[in-house]
């Protein structure tokens, strides 16, 4: 159960919140002794019950076994405390409102030291030290400091999320992380996680109510999406849980409009009667089982459905389509397209390429056609010019030329907390691919430099895609040369689907991509073209046997 420092915090913050605490802090020692104090000011425990509470299956929650029929506590095993006192050294500090004094108990490797009395406040503190001391070999795994720390800030988000009414902070080494006030609303506490920005122009509000579920929530619009599922939370009766319906939901209510690979932003909370929900299934308590299944499944795909449906209303214009453009044209056409260049490498071709290039015009806004040699190609926009960037990108990164154009007015950006650890941590490696950007206060990095054919990219939502794609590979030091990140680079700069392009861009593009190796796909391995002869089209017309 006790994985890493966050699954402490994790069991600590529910006990916190299921004893009414109103406020929970959390203060985070060094990298070394991982030391974990988590203090609230929820009703306490007598002497007695501060007594009894590390023992295995020791709970106040559960008074008989038909409580199971209707849990409406985040913990109910008993299990978490002796479990966190058997790999640690613990001091817990408790006492009730309008008790003359409390108690203090203190445990070495699940074992009983010292039970006193002494003066406390109101509530619960709970000091973890020497983690995993008594069990090196799971040390032995834990991640960078950094890493570590995301993980419990994602955790502290995610009970945030569900309660905005309390009070949360975390500080690590004396500093500042987290400082969450009382939130009059879901929407505010969102706001405080995320950023106003985020939540008053790119979230969608999704409100259902079907039967005995109720869906409530956000969803992103679907050009706001990441490389993991990372940025999914999910709820039911306000615990963060993980179910399969979820992310078949979701993929259901997106498909179509997002790449394949990518998903969107969610935070989606479920209420059904806790009779209709069974907990007790997970170690973790993370995964749930439904009586209901296919109701609640059908009310999140429509939830989500209609919310991405609501926000594209009045964002569709007309496709017009653009004139023929004859040989001569696309031989002498200049390089318009958004940063792309002509490319200088002609040697590597992937695709055989004849002295005849015929450009046709682009369909759906999306494909360019073209007459390649005697066959008709048809090209993905976006991975084409994914492809033509990744390479140009690779190329500059190898032969360690860092081309950054200062941005003309430096962007300031803010992150949710677990993104700002993960992004302090990989300045260096962010630096290498020709992004400066450095801290500016709690949850803020300005941005002052770009890769110089990147200048317009959405840039919040591009270092948040780079990090994401990095926690993703769990990897601290960068591969050489960093694929993963050069890629997520080249497709967030590359132009897009269902864009329209002028001809001569177009033109610029089909130039360009011919001679770009490793051209058949894009570098998530999407293809970039695909080829009918005239003899594949006259057997398809019944025109030959």
């Amino acid at each position: 159960m006790i994985e890493r420092p966050a699954s402490v915090v994790k069991e600590l913050l529910e006990n916190a919140l299921d004893a009414g605490a109103t406020r929970v802090d959390v203060a985070l020692g060094s990298r070394e002794l991982w030391s974990i104090t988590v203090s609230d000011d929820g009703e306490g425990m007598s002497p007695d019950d501060l007594a009894i509470a590390f023992q295995r299956h020791a709970t106040s929650k559960i008074t008989d076994l038909t409580d199971f029929d209707h849990l409406a506590t985040l913990g109910f095993r008993g299990e978490a405390l002796p479990s966190i006192a058997s790999v640690s050294r613990v001091r817990a500090v408790s006492a009730r409102h309008g008790a003359a004094e409390g108690a203090e108990v203190r445990l070495d490797g699940g074992r009983l030291d010292r039970i006193a009395p002494c003066a406390a406040r109101p509530g619960t503190t709970i000091d973890v030290t020497d983690l995993f001391v008594h069990t090196p070999a799971r040390k032995k795994f834990l991640k960078s400091a950094s890493t570590e720390l995301s993980h419990i800030c994602s955790v502290l988000q995610q009970h945030a999320l569900a309660r905005p009414d309390v009070a949360f902070t975390v500080r690590y080494d004396g500093r500042a992380v987290i400082e969450y006030p009382p939130a009059a609303t879901p929407a505010e506490r969102l706001a405080q996680v995320y950023g106003r920005e985020l939540v008053d122009e790119r979230l969608i509000p999704v409100r259902l109510r079907r039967g005995n579920v109720e869906v409530t929530g956000w969803c992103s619009e679907p050009d706001l999406a990441r490389a993991t599922r990372r940025g999914q939370e999910w709820f039911v009766n306000g615990r963060p849980v993980r179910h399969p319906l979820f992310l078949r939901a979701v993929d259901q209510a997106y498909a179509t409009r997002l790449m394949t690979g990518r998903h969107p932003l969610a935070v989606v909370f479920v209420r059904v009667p806790p009779s209709e929900v069974d907990v007790n299934v997970h170690p973790a308590k993370r995964e749930v089982r439904f009586a209901r299944p296919d109701d609640v499944s059908r009310a999140l795909a429509e939830a989500l459905g209609e919310a991405v449906s609501r926000s594209e209303i009045g964002r569709v214009t007309p496709v017009v389509p653009p004139a023929p453009v004859g040989d001569d044209a696309v031989r002498e056409a200049p390089p318009a397209y958004v940063g792309v260049r002509p490319s200088e490498r002609h040697e590597a071709v992937a695709l055989p390429i004849g002295p005849t290039i015929r450009f046709l015009g682009q369909f759906d806004r999306t494909f360019l056609l073209a007459e390649v040699d005697g066959e008709l190609r048809i090209i993905d926009q976006h991975a084409a010019h994914e492809r033509v960037l990744y390479e140009r990108m690779l190329a500059d990164y190898t032969a360690a030329r860092r081309e950054s154009q200062p941005l003309l007015v430096p962007e300031t950006c803010e992150y949710p907390p677990d993104q700002a650890c993960a992004i302090a941590e990989r300045l260096d490696l962010l630096r290498d691919v020709g992004v400066e950007i450095e801290p500016f206060g709690s949850g803020s990095f300005v941005i002052r430099s770009v890769p110089a054919s990147l200048v317009h990219a959405d840039w919040r939502a591009l270092v948040w895609a780079m990090v994401d794609t990095l926690i993703a590979d769990d990897a601290m030091e960068s591969p050489e040369p960093p694929h993963r990140l050069l890629a997520t680079l080249a497709c967030h700069a590359a132009v897009k689907a269902h864009q329209r392009l002028e001809a001569e861009t177009m033109s610029a593009l089909l130039r360009d991509v011919v001679a770009t190796p490793r051209n058949a796909t894009c570098p998530h391995g999407r293809p970039v073209a695909l080829t009918w002869t005239l003899y594949d089209l006259e057997r398809a017309f019944g025109r030959r046997g």
